[in-house]
């Protein structure tokens, strides 16, 4: 027993440091709270925030919303597909995007919800609907849920409250890969180079959030050449999307809760308008002959239904042909242009 004691104390200082590395390089920002912060006051100070990495943006758009000044004429909600609607696309000065990565319906609620509590009720909402909001097995673990939980129960739905917990991050601290990529973030001096810095520039280096929320991709990434962009769609269509590949068709219970929703937001006096987003072309092509993605390209037919039926207006397509759109108009296998977006947004709806 003495010697298996003896032999844990060894392991002691190797744990320390793990720990103590992955706590100070933190490549994934996982535990810097300070982070999301500075790129929120950035942006109320009325300026771009650069330099951006592995941000927490479900916590950026909340701080961001608190921080708001102006009167808020158009809220954009949706997942990072919603990113790209900036205030050239849509002509409305008074706007905020609050689009996340792998958002669902749950933070589109959310995020509406905390607007109206904090006293800044949009007159507008563009709503960019996806597929995996109508599925509860397409959710994702991130998803701000505190005011939608209480939404759900409201209009007599069952919530969905499926959330990453904060011991997935603690065990972080302790990971021999993370250790790794913690290691590797050091040697190549990354840590004193992912610091939030303003800038009034429109385009950027590095990635960055415009002062209107919207999101601006590095250079390297929204300047690849079609080769480079083909092989990301190729790589999307080996490695399906999450929230794509565990759809499993419209369920009640997140139809009802949509329903509810943009029902809440007509009552409140909000315009609300829903917007689909294309993908890629040769994406698009890929779900149409493969059957498992039947129910989630029948959901661009229910929405627009459900939109005529409320009396909301809906633009847009899954479909990125039938817009005129070609390959040269993504970046990837699912997000297009900020250019892109601005070739079909209708006209009567800017400003």
């Amino acid at each position: 027993m003495k010697r298996l004691f003896l032999g844990l104390l060894l392991f002691v200082p190797f744990i320390a440091l793990v720990f103590a590395t992955n706590l100070y390089a933190d490549p994934a920002n996982l535990f810097n709270r300070e982070y999301e912060q500075a790129a929120a006051d950035i942006l109320a100070s009325g300026h771009n925030a650069a330099n951006l990495s592995d941000m927490d943006d479900r916590t950026f758009i909340k701080l961001c919303l608190e921080q708001i000044d102006y009167p808020l004429d158009t809220l954009v909600l949706g997942s990072s597909r919603s990113m790209q609607l900036s205030r050239q696309v849509t002509g409305c000065e008074n706007q905020f995007t609050a689009g996340v990565t792998g958002g669902d319906l749950r933070d589109a609620i959310s995020f509406y919800l905390l607007a109206d509590q904090l006293g800044k009720r949009p007159q507008r909402v563009i709503f960019v609907v996806e597929p995996w909001f109508l599925s509860q097995t397409g959710v994702n673990a991130r998803a701000r849920i505190d005011e939608y939980v209480e939404f759900a129960k409201e209009v007599g739905t069952t919530p969905i409250t499926t959330r990453t917990s904060q011991w997935e991050k603690v065990k972080e601290l302790f990971s021999l890969p993370y250790f790794q990529s913690s290691v590797a973030f050091l040697q190549a001096g990354k840590q004193n180079q992912r610091t939030p810095t303003a800038t009034d520039e429109y385009w950027s280096e590095t990635d960055m959030r415009r002062q209107d929320g919207s999101y601006c991709y590095n250079a390297a990434y929204r300047e690849a050449g079609k080769q480079v962009v083909d092989s990301r769609v190729q790589d999307l269509i080996k490695v399906p999307l999450e929230l794509l590949q565990k759809f499993d068709g419209m369920e009640p219970n997140c139809q009802a809760q949509l329903e509810a929703f943009l029902k809440r937001m007509q009552a409140d006096g909000v315009e609300v308008v829903l917007m689909l987003a294309p993908f890629h072309p040769d994406y698009y092509a890929y779900m149409q002959q493969d059957a498992a993605f039947a129910d989630v390209l029948q959901t661009e037919t229910y929405y627009k239904q459900l939109a005529e039926q409320l009396g909301i207006r809906c633009f847009g397509s899954y479909n990125a042909q039938s817009l005129s759109l070609t390959g040269a108009d993504f970046y990837d296998g699912l997000h297009p242009s900020e250019q892109a977006l601005g070739k079909f947004f209708p006209q009567d709806l800017k400003g």
